[in-house]
């Protein structure tokens, strides 16, 4: 068994093997470097179970900014939702409907501060150190949730988010079967 930079040390080897391998078979610089990012944070991300470990913290702080910012940024560029959150603060409050946009974006941040709250008392109660961050069902649903994500938001081909939650199920395994061993 190994500490954070035992883990750390052995990400950093994966994720060359990682980038390694995809530019020996074809894939472009771009690519192999997302891949070894998500190998390294895989080498690290199944301590987010120890609530005092460092990937948990950073977790932490993560939830409690990117999740409002994502609510924010959802209910300013995607047009349902922003319709929605405004026709709602407006008939609920009884104002304009640019009042109610604003009032209306600010609630949607309060909310992510919420869900983030939520997360990570979630995390908190609902983990156990070696528990389901470190099995193979982890690494799956985290590369099939990569790549959907790369595949849906980027444009990029099927096979280009397989690879690069292939990197992230390297790293997973890595941390398992090699750190933790």
């Amino acid at each position: 068994m190994t500490d954070f930079a035992g883990h750390l040390k052995i990400g950093v080897v994966i994720s060359g093997l990682v980038a390694a391998g995809l530019i020996y078979i074809g894939q472009s610089p771009v690519v192999a470097g997302f891949a070894a990012v998500l190998a390294l944070v895989g080498s690290i991300l199944p301590d987010i179970d120890i609530h005092s470990s460092i990937p948990r913290r950073y977790f932490g702080y993560l939830l409690l900014t990117g999740l409002p910012i994502a609510a924010i940024y959802a209910g300013v560029t995607i047009p349902a939702v922003d319709t929605f959150v405004t026709d709602t603060v407006a008939t609920l409050v009884g104002t304009g409907r640019e009042i109610a946009r604003v009032a209306g974006v600010a609630f949607l941040g309060v909310v992510g501060i919420g869900v983030a709250l939520g997360a990570g008392k979630l995390l908190d109660d609902g983990l156990t150190h070696r528990g389901f961050t470190h099995s193979p069902v982890f690494a799956l649903l985290l590369a099939v949730a990569v790549t959907a994500l790369v595949t849906q938001f980027t444009g990029l081909k099927l096979q280009t988010g397989f690879l690069l939650g292939g990197g992230l199920a390297a790293g997973i395994a890595a941390h398992v079967y090699i750190g933790d061993r």
